[in-house]
């Protein structure tokens, strides 16, 4: 029991770190998007 319960929560734990790592990505697209923005003006 205890061993699927680890299981589960490295499954968790991938599917978090993953998430986390393409919110990121997708901020600094923005943030890439608006320094290109403001050098336009």
């Amino acid at each position: 029991d205890l061993e699927r319960s680890a299981v589960g929560l490295d499954k968790y734990l991938v599917e978090w770190r993953r998430h986390s790592l393409e919110t990121a990505e997708r901020e600094i697209a923005w943030l890439e998007e608006m320094i290109k923005s403001e050098r336009k003006n």
